[in-house]
């Protein structure tokens, strides 16, 4: 008789529900069967049996009806699943079914509930999710709370598998299009990330590292799920030995997958910045740091490529953020940043200038932050990864970390260049060994990797270098700092250390005929040479006496005695230009360094001059300069100022000795070169003698025309930029014991140069080297080499907003 007087939308519905002497938890599937296929007939139909049905569970919740809600929810379920295309009519109505079904704590109702959520969210992917109104989002934001409180539960009878329930719904909203960041659904992106890491997160150091195996093991699995499956189902159906709690940390991963994958960017956006400040705020430990790595990374990995910097970007941009407690001294954002840089991962949209300046700023803000004295600075930078402050070390690997990976390594030549103008003379003494350091970094990891691209030609990174460096030298004159200026040799010191002479090849000079790297290299040395003599008229300190003989000995070293001619007149012409300051330091300088010279060359006449010069100097102010001895020595330490004393040893007599006892060497032409007169327009008569052919060196070809190294000469062990083997039919003035021919540097200053101007004569302003010119350029050229080396102009992209 209950049935005699209600609309038949109401009789169909009641229907469904078992009679209670009866029982049970399942709907009578006839008559749910014809109330679907009523309600699919017509919209009309639809809308009036979801609005009763929704009366209908708002009763049996306030009665705490526990089995007529769960009833209610699947009769809900199934017409979901029969009517996907007006899922957009009974949307508002579903939203009040689940909040009210809510209330009821019991985990049977809740199960249900979660599983008629899921198939909303995997119908609403065919809808339009505009046409949802405001009041719809209002009461599903209210949802999406519940399901957040309930994936982060603790409270009995079984609160693991509450949790997974909540994980369980947070899939199915990652996965369709309800997923919303505006108004008031802007907390949605938080709530998620929140009950990921609810569930992954632990202060516990073994718990974080089983996660982070967890991870990879298997986030690279992860394939796209409908809404519906979750992809691990409650433990019975688990893998075998999977826990609840492993279950729930599987699913918590599955839904961080969502977020980078399935929906929108304002949403991933979101999601990551509210993972950056959970992170931020965590301890700096080694644990931690490697459980931030692995996450990061593995979202990068997941997210499309064409998306990744919006990732990066929301690192940056906590750096210095207000919601960070302590901004300005965090450290574990930098890192993140860090990490990021470092992984595998490409970034197209990344502005490697525009985040160069972003991390400048706060490095710079870092070092202000640090109020400590020069020389304290000086020595944190000597060992900075185990004494710079943390934050501001982490900020130098990211600037050194932008051209670390393959697809940003062109970018070298720009970086290193905002770098080093960030340095300028007005920069403090901190900010410029700060620099310093990390151009240190930069070409030694770049260098390490880099090789020859080919044979006779500069890798990419090397070219650049010999080019840059004289620029970034100049610091040894122009600073007032004498910290500064020996951080500057320190790093231009680590430079001629970690770059060999074989990448030089000087079988192209003669055998194809292309640029000489034999003239880029004498230019280089030159310009070094040029800028110490300027320096040797500033330093004033025991340290820089010491750095300038270390760094004349190393180019002797590296390039050969073919540097002596550089840096012998400029060491002569600095002694001239002291006025008397340090005259006594000065020729002790050049003393030492001609004693290095005639060991070298096993001159024993040059080196009794040298030591009756040294000998002859004050004993009493050159004991702190005598670094044979074992004296203790504080590289801080004022130079003597006493000038009584002459010069015995002029540049005349070291030339004669040098042109008379080592000829193969220093053949008698190259004693213009010494005495610099080669250099200046006024002595352009020289280039009108050698321009007159008297032999002729003729190689045929490139087979022939090999170099060789490390070969032995009477006196001296020559370096490779001297030695090589000729054609049978160049003259040879010596042989080594496997007969290989020599052909010397006298020889190479007969040789026949090409075409030049009328006057005979270029100025160094008329001459512009290029590595990759396919012109070539005659031996000879290394007479004229104070070229400028223009650098090619900064490309400034435009920065990505997100």
């Amino acid at each position: 008789m209950w049935l005699l007087f209600r609309s038949k939308h109401k009789k169909l519905v009641l229907k469904c529900f078992p009679s209670r002497k009866i029982g049970g938890s399942e709907p009578n599937g006839s008559p749910l069967a014809y109330l679907s296929y009523y309600a699919a007939s017509n919209s009309g139909k639809l809308r009036k049996v979801i609005r009763y049905l929704s009366r209908l569970v708002q009763h049996s919740v306030y009665r705490r009806r526990e089995n007529e809600t769960v009833i209610a929810l699947k009769i809900c379920r199934t017409l979901i699943q029969k009517c996907p295309e007006n899922v957009m009519i009974m949307a508002s109505e579903i939203v009040k079914i689940l909040l009210a079904s809510s209330n009821l704590k019991n985990l049977d109702v809740q199960n249900v509930s979660v599983d008629c959520f899921a198939s909303f969210c995997e119908r609403s992917i065919k809808t339009n999710s505009l046409a949802f109104g405001n009041e719809f989002y209002k009461s599903f934001d209210e949802l999406v709370s519940f399901y957040f409180d309930l994936s982060r539960s603790e409270s009995p009878p079984d609160p693991q598998q509450s949790r997974m329930l909540g994980l369980k719904a947070f899939h199915a909203l990652t996965s369709c299009k309800l997923s919303n960041v505006e108004g008031e659904s802007r907390s949605q992106p938080h709530f998620v990330i929140h009950a990921f890491l609810s569930n992954a997160w632990s202060k516990n150091e073994m718990a974080q590292q089983s996660f982070i195996a967890l991870v990879r093991s298997t986030a690279q699995a992860f394939r796209p799920l409908p809404p519906s499956t979750t992809g691990i189902s409650l433990p019975e159906h688990d893998e075998v030995g999977d826990t609840v709690e492993i279950a729930n940390k599987k699913l918590s991963l599955r839904v961080l997958y969502n977020v980078y994958t399935q929906t929108n960017p304002l949403f991933m956006t979101e999601s990551t910045k509210s993972l950056v400040h959970f992170f931020s705020g965590k301890s700096n430990t080694v644990v931690n740091q490697t459980y931030i790595s692995v996450i990061l990374n593995q979202i990068v990995e997941w997210t499309p490529v064409e998306l990744r910097h919006s990732i990066f970007f929301c690192c940056l941009r906590c750096l210095q953020s207000s919601r960070i407690e302590n901004a300005n001294t965090n450290v574990l954002v930098p890192y993140m940043i860090y990490s990021i840089l470092n992984s595998q991962n490409s970034i197209p949209g990344l502005s490697v200038i525009d985040v160069l300046r972003e991390v400048e700023f706060h490095l710079l803000i870092a070092i202000e932050n640090t109020e400590i004295s020069d020389s304290e600075w000086y020595t944190l930078c000597a060992s900075p990864t185990e004494r710079l402050p943390r934050r501001l070390y982490l900020l130098l690997l990211c600037i050194t970390s932008l051209i670390n990976h393959q697809y940003y390594n062109e970018e070298f030549a720009d970086v290193w260049k905002e770098m080093d103008s960030l340095s300028s003379e007005k920069a403090t003494t901190a900010t410029q060994l700060v620099v310093l350091t990390a151009l240190d970094i930069m070409q030694m990891e770049q260098m390490e990797k880099e090789r020859p691209s080919s044979v006779g030609t500069l890798s990419f990174i090397a070219d650049f270098l010999y080019k840059a460096w004289p620029a970034t030298f100049q610091r040894v004159y122009t600073s007032d700092s004498p910290f500064v200026r020996l951080k500057t040799v320190n790093v231009f010191f680590e430079f001629l250390n970690i770059s060999p002479t074989s990448i030089f090849d000087f079988n192209t000079v003669f055998g194809k005929s292309t640029v000489s790297y034999f003239s880029a290299l004498w230019s280089f040395i030159y310009e070094i040479s040029g800028q110490i003599e300027k320096w040797l008229g500033k330093f004033c300190f025991l340290g820089e006496f010491e750095a300038v003989l270390r760094l004349s000995q190393k180019f002797y070293a590296v390039y050969g005695p073919i540097t002596v001619a550089a840096f012998l007149p400029s060491l002569y012409r600095a002694l001239n230009a002291t006025e008397g300051h340090y005259l006594i330091s000065h020729q002790a300088l050049i003393a030492d360094y001609l004693l290095y010279v005639s060991d070298c060359l096993g001159n024993d006449t040059l080196k009794r001059m040298s030591l009756k010069w040294r000998m002859s100097l004050p004993s009493e102010v050159l004991v702190g300069l005598d670094f044979n001895g074992r004296k203790a020595r504080n590289l801080w330490d004022p130079l003597p100022t006493n000038t009584t004393s002459t010069i015995s040893l002029s540049l005349d007599e070291v030339v004669s000795e040098l042109l008379q006892k080592n000829p193969s060497v220093y053949p008698e032409e190259s004693k213009v070169l010494f005495l610099e007169k080669s250099w200046h327009p006024k002595y352009s008569s020289f280039y009108e003698k050698i321009q007159k052919p008297t032999k002729t060196v003729t190689l045929s070809s490139s087979s022939e025309n090999s170099f060789t190294n490390g070969l032995m000469m009477s006196d001296f062990n020559p370096n490779p930029i001297m030695v090589h083997k000729t054609h049978p039919s160049a003259k040879v003035d010596n042989q080594n014991p496997k007969n290989e021919k020599i052909l010397t540097l006298k020889q190479a200053l007969e040789s026949p140069p090409s075409a030049r101007t009328s006057s005979g004569f270029r100025t160094p302003s008329e001459i512009t080297l290029s590595l990759r010119s396919a012109s070539p350029l005659p031996l000879l050229d290394i007479f004229n080499m104070n070229n400028s080396l223009s650098a090619p102009t900064i490309q400034h992209p435009p920065y990505v907003n997100l």
